[in-house]
């Protein structure tokens, strides 16, 4: 499914233009998630749209290369599996353009033998290159934390976990939602990775990092084949695998007379594969098992140490940094929402958290004005506004910038002090330059570059 409307934002960007080999209309793939673009254009008084270009997370490509030729460009993005979508509804300047669900370029892009999208504009201030990030949006801290007000009475936890899902991005909410529905850390990577992965392969996951080295043969391989061994079948490979070697007793573990079919397979199972009980599970459970499921198991097997080891060998690295900050807080905080909450937005914000609970959302509660990231940017504004007030670490009367203007007028007669911090004897440019040039005497002074 191509078609789906997602919350989304777009972050753009102008790309200095440094030679017609650089120019181009490039889009990047800020999300978590596999993107189709297309891009509408006037060429000539001729409309011509072209797509899909295909963008893998964190890939960047160019839909029209060399230099830009127009002001005004056109594009409509969604991800593979339908759940967001970049286009130009309930915007001004969007424009309605001819695509087809395959790829295409249309010299005409209003002809009718097509279906219609609505492309949303974009205005590249007649540059010559240009470059658009397509990214999913976040809710601020403190929206989301607004939207949460109603779980505080439920405990810190309960709010932290509200919290996360609001401000996480879609991929990031499907991590979340991986967690709550796999049994073990392997399935749960595996799932994070690759949300469209199959239940039986999340099962597969479980049952090899579950029993696998607890020497539990009889349930690993019983889990394997999806409980389809019998009772009977499961003791027999347990009493097999106790008495490996020993072809006696391994006989005697069917209760002596003729063994059936399958008893003979799981005693040759033991038999032949005495030294790894992975191997020997995989083989009992036989063709119940086809080739993909099997690779997922050996991957979980052979990786138990690194899950994301794990899941890139079992369905390719998927996830962005940021999803994989997500993965790791989980697996190493166990899921528990406080400590996750700190582990993913940093201490700072898990002790604003701790604020949402003990004092309310705003004023003097969590990200209210005493909040440091809130404070910086009230500060930021007033300067801009009023000017910088004498406090101000760069520009105020007490800043760096501040100190050091007061005694221009000296440092312009006779040199900086030896306390200033950037010219004076142990600042940072003595520190650092090599010896002053004499070049000559002027009235019986000396005079250096830069002063003597």
């Amino acid at each position: 499914m191509r078609r789906a409307v997602g919350a989304i934002c777009v972050a753009i960007w102008t790309l200095i233009a440094s030679g017609s080999a650089q120019a181009n209309l490039i889009f990047c793939n800020e999300s978590g998630q596999t993107l189709n673009v297309s891009v509408a254009w006037s060429e000539n008084s001729d409309w011509k749209s072209r797509g899909w270009f295909v963008m893998k997370p964190q890939e960047c490509k160019a839909a029209i290369q060399g230099n830009l030729k127009s002001r005004y460009y056109w594009y409509y993005a969604d991800s593979v599996d339908g759940s967001l979508v970049w286009n130009g509804n309930g915007t001004e300047n969007s424009g309605v353009f001819c695509v087809i669900n395959d790829k295409f370029f249309f010299r005409d892009a209003n002809r009718t033998d097509c279906e219609y999208e609505v492309f949303k504009r974009i205005d590249t201030g007649e540059s010559l290159a240009y470059a658009m990030s397509l990214s999913e949006t976040r809710t601020t801290p403190r929206e989301a934390a607004l939207e949460c007000s109603g779980e505080i009475s439920k405990g810190r936890d309960a709010f932290a976990k509200c919290w996360m899902r609001n401000i996480a991005t879609t991929k990031q909410r499907a991590i979340l939602d991986c967690y709550d529905k796999t049994y073990s850390y392997a399935s749960f990577a595996l799932c994070a990775s690759k949300g469209s992965i199959d239940s039986e392969a999340l099962e597969l996951a479980s049952c090899t990092s579950k029993y696998l080295n607890r020497g539990d043969n009889g349930m690993f391989a019983r889990c394997l084949a999806k409980n389809r061994l019998s009772e009977e079948q499961a003791e027999l490979f347990d009493c097999a695998a106790r008495n490996r070697g020993n072809y006696g007793a391994m006989a005697a573990c069917a209760g002596g007379g003729f063994l059936d079919e399958d008893q003979e397979r799981i005693l040759s199972c033991v038999e032949q594969n005495a030294s790894s009980y992975k191997n020997m599970g995989l083989c009992v459970a036989g063709t119940r098992l086809n080739s993909e499921q099997s690779r997922i198991v050996n991957c979980v097997a052979s990786n138990s140490g690194s899950y994301t080891q794990m899941a890139v060998c079992a369905v390719g690295n998927q996830l962005t940094p940021e999803q994989q900050v997500m993965v790791s807080c989980a697996i190493s905080t166990g899921g528990q929402p406080y400590a996750m909450a700190g582990c993913v937005g940093t201490q700072l914000t898990a002790n604003e958290l701790q604020k949402c609970i003990d004092k309310g959302i705003g004023g003097d509660g969590c990200f209210g004005r005493n909040n440091t990231a809130v404070k910086f940017i009230s500060n930021a504004w007033k300067d801009v506004t009023k000017g910088p007030g004498p406090s101000n670490d760069l520009l105020g009367r007490d800043g760096f910038v501040g100190r050091n203007l007061r005694n221009a007028e000296r440092d312009l007669r006779r040199g900086p002090g030896r306390n200033h911090d950037l010219f004076g004897e142990d600042g940072f440019v003595r520190r650092n330059a090599p010896p002053p040039i004499e070049l000559g005497r002027v009235g019986g002074h000396r005079v250096c570059i830069p002063w003597c």
